[in-house]
């Protein structure tokens, strides 16, 4: 095809497009292109910048227990310390002899520097899952040193040299065994599983992984009776794990701070009197710039709506809409909050507006960890926390011919 054949088709296709009739029309403002039908009625959508909240404040908490996950950690990263703390139980005959006794973990992988001694040490007492911490076996229940009460000598320690899907395997010491048989407690055997070294930590499967197989931490115990040289093997399950951490690092008092551990949420207040009552919100973004933070294996941060800027505890559970992953090299922050404004704004149309845009770690998500922002009273403006709105009010019926 020559080149003016070629220009004569293009001005013909052109001109074919302009005049043919359609059901819609492109109408553009700042905001792109924005395809309407052609009859509707109605306004183009709004776009809202808004750089000053009314209130952003960090409020502290106490942290969540983490037995519901389907893995634990051991080991220190990022001045975290990581513990496992794990519940057998032991429906032992009174008068028994024991032969071998063994810990076995399944490791998902490591993470920093390997190797990592896993170091088994027995509990003072039993721990309740949902809710033991580095500061609390149960709720109204801490520990007299937090981090777990433990005996100082170790029950047994094994080293794992590093690698991917693999089981580590832990002989226990049986003087120390039998004496816990022989106390009151002996129907149940808490444990703590620790690590010294820096900068190395593992990632063990949880019973909650697949409950009804053999994958989770495993305790073998073989026996005989007294008077007797039959021997017997007991297999148990843990039937409680958690991790407890702890953060032994300094947070900046003057930056907003999500965390989980630290336990903190964040909490912003808008004039949103601008929307209308019936406005559709088409797109809302929260933008963060991220001054520091620690982030131990992954940390997502959701938003809620909140009638005051107090912390959200594990009690409650939170209405999430929306949630995103922070990671410790991200320079800006944008979260996507469409859900939680529009709810805003519908729950105003009905008199019930929450006064609060809240920001938390998403719990079952999270195991420990921490992401702080500058704040609104930043002296760099560029730095400060701002929120873009668009939306628009709804369509009305065409017109009457």
């Amino acid at each position: 095809m020559n080149r003016s054949l070629s220009s004569r088709l293009r001005l013909w296709l052109v001109l074919l497009l302009l005049s043919a009739p359609g059901c819609s029309e492109q109408t553009e403002n700042d905001l792109g292109v924005i395809m309407l039908p052609a009859d509707a009625v109605g306004e183009l959508p709004v776009r809202l910048e808004m750089r000053e909240a009314l209130e952003g404040v960090t409020v502290q908490g106490q942290p969540a227990g983490k037995g519901t996950r389907s893995l634990v950690y051991v080991g220190r990263t990022k001045q975290y310390r990581l513990r496992t703390v794990l519940s057998f139980i032991l429906d032992l005959p009174t008068d028994i002899e024991l032969v071998s006794a063994s810990l076995q973990f399944y490791v998902v992988s490591t993470g920093g520097d390997p190797p990592i001694t896993l170091a088994v040490h027995k509990l003072a007492t039993d721990f309740t899952e949902e809710e033991v911490t580095w500061e609390q076996a149960a709720a109204g229940q801490p520990w007299a040193t937090p981090g777990g009460d433990y005996d100082s000598d170790m029950l047994g320690s094994a080293t794992y040299q590093g690698g991917e899907l693999d089981t580590v395997s832990v002989n226990l010491n049986l003087k120390a065994l039998q004496a816990h048989l022989d106390g009151p407690n002996r129907s149940r055997l808490p444990l703590v599983v620790r690590n010294q070294k820096n900068d190395v930590f593992v990632r063990l499967l949880a019973r909650e992984i697949a409950p009804a197989q053999a994958v989770a931490s495993r305790l073998s115990v073989i026996y005989r009776e007294a008077g007797s040289t039959q021997q017997y093997l007991l297999e148990r399950r843990a039937y409680q794990d958690a991790t407890i951490a702890s953060y032994d690092g300094q947070l900046d008092a003057d930056r907003l701070v999500v965390g989980e551990i630290p336990a903190s949420q964040v909490f912003f207040s808008y004039d949103l009197g601008g929307l209308p009552d019936d406005a559709t919100v088409n797109q809302a973004l929260l933008h963060l710039s991220v001054s520091g933070g620690a982030v131990v294996d992954s940390f997502l941060i959701s938003a809620f709506a909140a009638n005051e800027a107090r912390f959200v505890g594990p009690e409650t559970e939170l209405t999430t809409v929306a949630g995103r992953t922070a990671t410790e090299s991200d320079s800006v922050f944008v979260l996507d909050i469409t859900s939680t404004v529009q709810l805003m704004v519908l729950q105003r149309y009905y008199g019930t507006e929450p006064k609060y845009l809240g920001l938390a770690s998403y719990r079952s998500g999270v195991t420990a960890g921490f992401m702080e922002f500058y704040p609104q009273s930043s002296p760099e403006s560029l730095l400060r926390p701002y929120l873009i709105l668009v939306y628009s009010k709804p369509m009305q019926a065409p017109l009457p011919d």
